[in-house]
Parts: structure tokens; C-alpha cells; sequence
């Protein structure tokens, strides 16, 4: 048990070692792009990305509208060539209702 122990022990160094490494790359790495100095950038305005479409899921949350996406865009039945459930499901009670009145 104490080898297993020792080797776990080792492993978990090595990979402390490694990140110890890669976290100083990372620090002596330039930034991604060369700034100009001050007097040779042009003054544009500062453009502010829109906070709603970086934070905020698309799944349930419509940017455009700043508000809930509320419901399909198109309805989900429209392509249909068979049948709903709910349609067979009525045509069913339908017939049930008719042979119970005979």
C-alpha cells in the first residue's frame, strides 16, 4: 500500500510541477496583439459589446426583444403529414361517444 502510496504521491508532485510551469508561461506570454503607442491610435469611440448576448443563454432568453422567447417561431404541427396525438385521441372519444349513444 505504501507503494501505490508513494507513486500517487509522485504523480500528484509531477503534475503540481507542470502547472507550476504552464502558470508561468502564461504570465510571460505578451498580450495577443501589439498596442500602438497613444499619439498613433486613432480616437474611436469605445464600442460596447451587448452585455445580454454574453452573459445571458440563448436557449430561453430572445436578445432582440430583451425578454423571454415566447413560444415557436413557427408552429411545430404545420408539417405534419399524419395526425397529432391529440387528434387521434379525439376521433377515438368521438367514436367511443357514438357507439355508447346507439
Amino acid at each position: 500500500m505504501s507503494s501505490s502510496h508513494a507513486s500517487l504521491s509522485a504523480a500528484t508532485d509531477d503534475r503540481k510541477a507542470r502547472l507550476a510551469k504552464l502558470k508561468n508561461l502564461k504570465r510571460k506570454q505578451p498580450g495577443d496583439e501589439i498596442v500602438a503607442p497613444e499619439s498613433e491610435r486613432g480616437q474611436s469611440p469605445a464600442v460596447e459589446p451587448d452585455v445580454s448576448r454574453l452573459h445571458v443563454s440563448g436557449r430561453n432568453y430572445d436578445p432582440e426583444t430583451r425578454g423571454p422567447k415566447l413560444g415557436f417561431e413557427q408552429d411545430p404541427t404545420l408539417n405534419l403529414d399524419k395526425p397529432t396525438l391529440e387528434e387521434q385521441a379525439a376521433e377515438v372519444e368521438a367514436e367511443i361517444k357514438q357507439k355508447a349513444a346507439e
